[in-house]
C-alpha cells in the first residue's frame, strides 16, 4: 500500500510540472494577436485596375504565379484605381486577426482514373482539400488604404494543419517584417 501511495505521489508531482516553454514560431499564426505590427521593407507596385498584391517564397508575384498549394499572402488595398498604386515602406500596425477555414473539392485531372480517389472521400461528400487562411488587419497612419493581409494555403484534409508564425515569416522574408508583440 505504501508503494502504491509512493508511486500515486510520484506521478503527481511530475504530473503538475510545467512543460518547456514552445517556441513562438511554431505557433499558429491566428495567435499573432493584436498590438503586433508588419514592416514594409521596401515600396510595393500595385498593378492599375486591381486592389491587392501577391506574395510567396519571399517574393511579390502576380496572381497567375501563385500555387495554391502552398503558402501564399495577398495585401490588399480598400479602393482599386486606374493607375498603379504604390505602397511605401511604413509600420502597420496590426489591430485585429482573423483565422478563416474554407473547402474545396479539386478538380480531377483527366488522366487521371477515378479509382485512384479515396472511396470514402468521394462518396462521403466529404472535401478532398481545406483551405486554411489568417487575415491580418492592418493600420497605418500614412497609408489608410491598406486594409489587410492574408495568407493562406490549401493541404489535404487528413493532413490539416494551420499556418505557423514561421510560415508567414518565410512567405514574406525579405519584403516584409513581422514583430510580434
Amino acid at each position: 500500500m505504501r508503494s502504491a501511495l509512493l508511486v500515486w505521489l510520484v506521478v503527481v508531482v511530475t504530473g503538475c510540472q510545467s512543460a518547456p516553454p514552445r517556441d513562438p514560431e511554431s505557433f499558429a499564426a491566428h495567435t499573432i494577436g493584436q498590438g503586433g505590427s508588419l514592416i514594409l521593407l521596401g515600396p510595393l507596385t500595385v498593378p492599375a485596375y486591381q486592389s491587392s498584391i501577391y506574395f510567396q517564397g519571399g517574393r511579390a508575384v502576380d496572381y497567375i504565379e501563385v500555387n495554391q498549394h502552398y503558402p501564399h499572402c495577398r495585401l490588399e488595398l480598400w479602393t482599386v484605381d486606374d493607375h498603379p498604386q504604390i505602397v511605401n515602406p511604413d509600420r502597420f500596425a496590426i489591430h485585429d486577426v482573423a483565422r478563416n477555414l474554407e473547402f474545396a473539392h479539386m478538380a480531377l485531372p483527366a488522366s487521371q482514373p477515378l479509382a485512384a480517389l479515396e472511396m470514402p472521400a468521394l462518396y462521403s461528400g466529404m472535401p478532398l482539400r481545406e483551405v486554411r487562411a489568417v487575415s491580418l488587419y492592418l493600420d497605418s497612419r500614412q497609408q489608410r488604404d491598406v486594409y489587410r493581409l492574408t495568407c493562406r494555403h490549401w493541404v489535404e484534409v487528413r493532413e490539416a494543419r494551420d499556418l505557423t508564425v514561421r510560415d508567414v515569416r518565410r512567405i514574406l522574408a525579405g519584403v516584409f517584417t513581422l514583430q510580434l508583440r
